[in-house]
């Protein structure tokens, strides 16, 4: 459990940084003039996926629920989902 609690935190940070560093002006830009894609996506994020994941863990195993939830990008959004999960 040590890579889960040391090494994936440092690797996430990481991957996160690179992703980061290869944004460009024209990136934001890109969503100043196009908001719509945005929109969706922060919406997708926010709203859709713990319906979702609220949907699997209902109807699903839980120990397949725990790679799901693991699977969710937005930290806030995993402890929501931990926290429904633990219910």
């Amino acid at each position: 459990m040590e890579i889960v609690t040391k090494i994936l935190p440092i690797a996430l940070a990481f991957i996160m940084l690179t992703l980061g560093l290869s944004l460009t002006t024209q990136d934001f830009i890109r969503v100043i003039k196009q908001p719509k894609d945005f929109l969706l996506g922060m919406f997708s994020q926010i709203l859709i996926l713990p319906f979702v994941a609220i949907l699997l863990i209902t109807n699903l195993l839980p120990s397949l629920i725990e790679y799901i939830i693991s699977a969710s990008p937005i930290s806030e959004i995993f402890a929501v989902l931990e926290f429904i999960s633990t219910l």
